[in-house]
């Protein structure tokens, strides 16, 4: 009926896009800052949070991954694809 655009992928985009505008900014900014710098104080028992840093790593890494096997999925259409071609083109020889 509709599009409806997947959710993870629109946070990773947005969150991406977010990143790239804070590392544009100069470094006296409060939202670079915060984004870079590390807190201080007293750290909380167990499991370490997940950062914002942690997070843009992650989505980078699930993208380079797509993108380390996209020839592998261009080869594999083009494969099926000129095979599938081959086929048609045989079935219209024999129809003649």
């Amino acid at each position: 009926m509709y599009y409806s655009p997947n959710i993870f992928r629109v946070i990773k985009s947005g969150r991406m896009r977010w990143t790239g505008n804070v590392a544009r900014m100069g470094e006296r900014r409060d939202v670079y800052r915060v984004l870079v710098g590390k807190p201080e104080g007293k750290t909380l028992l167990g499991r370490p949070r997940r950062r914002w840093e942690d997070n843009i790593k992650t989505d980078l890494q699930d993208f380079f991954f797509f993108l380390m096997f996209l020839p592998l999925i261009f080869d594999f259409f083009f494969f099926y694809f000129s095979n599938l071609m081959h086929q048609f083109q045989l079935i219209l020889k024999s129809k003649n």
